[in-house]
């Protein structure tokens, strides 16, 4: 991912709104720290009618190239609209300094991270066989329910057997009548669930 942040601007500070923008910056780091890389006037104060603005935004997207990382103190309306559906990173930002900036990054990488997480059993090497790990799951989207995680892919997926992996066995999966075997591993609950309706094991 291009680290590259561009900050809409009004003379010599963060901008409030594209229509009152006078120009963007674009911002990069390198081993001195962020510096801006490049600079791009702007005026919406003579663009009326939404397919006129947003030609003059989908325009200025092409202008800052690979930089996908928009900030200003509010980014709102049709600008968000349009730069979110080109697959931007909208921030709010009041200042512009290095702690703003490094912020910024790194809820971008810790978003990444969060994304690599598998939010659905992963069918494994041996078909029909899958793996889940619910317990990690869980502790980075605590918000997500046990139902939430697998309750589709007990009505949908054919499977023979789901190593799951939690803190412990939710309840409701005994509705199901599945066989299912628990142990204890590195203080978590390991159940292999095995689907009695999908007939024998593959050889």
């Amino acid at each position: 991912m291009d680290e590259s942040i561009a900050i809409i601007m009004k003379d010599y500070s963060v901008s409030n709104s594209f229509f009152e923008s006078s120009h963007i910056i674009v911002m990069s780091k390198d081993e001195n720290g962020w510096a801006v890389s490049s600079e791009l006037p702007i005026n919406f104060n003579n663009k009326s009618g939404i397919a006129s603005l947003r030609s003059e935004l989908l325009s200025l997207s092409k202008k800052l190239g690979k930089c996908k990382i928009i900030a200003g103190i509010e980014i709102t309306g049709l600008p968000f609209t349009v730069f979110d559906s080109l697959g931007f990173h909208i921030f709010s930002i009041s200042e512009l300094n290095d702690a703003s900036l490094d912020g910024i990054i790194e809820d971008i990488r810790s978003n990444d991270e969060n994304n690599k997480i598998p939010q659905k059993p992963i069918e494994t090497s041996i078909p029909g066989k899958y793996y889940f790990d619910l317990a990690m799951l869980q502790e980075n989207f605590p918000e997500i329910s046990s139902k939430k995680a697998l309750r589709k892919f007990f009505k949908e997926t054919p499977f023979w057997e789901l190593e799951l992996v939690c803190t412990h066995l939710p309840p409701w999966i005994n509705e199901f009548g599945y066989d299912i075997t628990l142990k204890k591993q590195d203080g978590k609950t390991v159940a292999v669930i095995k689907n009695k309706l999908c007939g024998k094991e593959p050889i």
